[in-house]
């Protein structure tokens, strides 16, 4: 007589036990997780230990944590302008020296390594955190593209003007936002970085993963089509039309996201084609782009939101 085999503990049904992986609070755990090794300096080997559905559902915390690195900036911001106190009358400059030291060591340092890479020979590197760790050797141009990098944040945040518009009538619709309604000067900070981890999920929608991409970012490539890279959109579209309004015009906010976007693509599918597809080099390089331009079209269109 044929001995019966197993039953499987999660189906139910004779034969091999179900391999669909769980769902629910682990799962997503995991994805937030793999999402934040691969934006940020922790954990040993970062997300290579996750498996491909955790990479997957990784696509949806990129936005979450950029929301949370934008929090990060204003609490280093204001809590550094408090210590340091204030040194011209529209001029931060030890409050922005902070924030850049945060972004520099932990929030963007993958993102500063990989714009260097992106834009030199492929043969180069492959990991955007190698020129930072100190295990490669650093290009004369790649430190050059680093510096001139820091250096403009610093210098697009120290110059944000530090002015108060007054508080709107009870009938203005944002008269309710109360406590949670940013002073200009805390918007962009709040801002740029949710638009660049925005980016991520941008330049991973866009071409082919290319043979350089690891793990992750081909997972992240399989995972991402049109239609969810809208869904990602939304709170980042709807913070910048809200944030930036203005008592009659409230598409500012909308034209900035268009630029940003139009920029960020054009250079993501600039990098892709450069280095034969999308790799984490070029969807972290396409995340600093767009951080970067979101700090000078603010900058640029800080006129029309007085």
């Amino acid at each position: 007589m044929a001995e019966l085999e197993p039953t499987s503990p999660q189906s139910g049904r004779r034969g091999r036990p179900d391999e669909r992986p769980k769902l629910g609070k682990p799962g997503r755990r995991n994805g937030w997780s793999a999402a934040i090794r691969y934006l940020l300096p922790v954990g040993p080997g970062r997300s290579h230990s996750a498996s491909d559905d955790d990479l997957r559902r990784s696509v949806a915390w990129f936005v979450p944590i950029g929301l949370l690195i934008g929090l990060a900036w204003m609490v280093v911001f204001r809590v550094s302008w408090r210590v340091f106190g204030q040194e011209a009358a529209t001029l931060r400059a030890l409050p922005a020296v902070a924030v850049m030291v945060l972004e520099c060591l932990v929030t963007g340092r993958y993102l500063l390594g990989a714009m260097p890479l992106a834009v030199g020979p492929r043969s180069e590197f492959h990991d955007p955190a190698e020129p930072l760790r100190g295990s490669s050797p650093v290009h004369f141009r790649g430190l050059w593209i680093i510096t001139l990098l820091i250096l403009s944040q610093w210098i697009l945040i120290a110059g944000i003007p530090d002015v108060y518009l007054g508080w709107f009538a009870e009938s203005d619709w944002r008269y309710h936002f109360g406590f949670w309604w940013p002073k200009p000067i805390f918007r962009p900070l709040l801002l740029a970085p949710l638009w660049g981890r925005w980016a991520v999920l941008l330049a991973a929608t866009i071409g082919r993963a290319a043979p350089t991409a690891d793990p992750h970012t081909a997972a992240l490539i399989e995972a991402m089509n049109p239609s969810r890279l809208l869904r990602h959109s939304l709170l980042p579209l709807l913070l910048t039309i809200i944030f930036l309004s203005r008592t009659h015009n409230r598409f500012i906010g909308l034209i900035l996201a268009m630029i940003v976007f139009a920029v960020t693509f054009t250079a993501a599918v600039l990098m892709a084609q450069w280095r034969g597809g999308q790799d984490r080099v070029t969807v972290l390089a396409a995340a600093q782009t767009a951080q970067l331009t979101f700090l000078v079209v603010y900058r640029g269109f800080w006129p029309f939101m007085q």
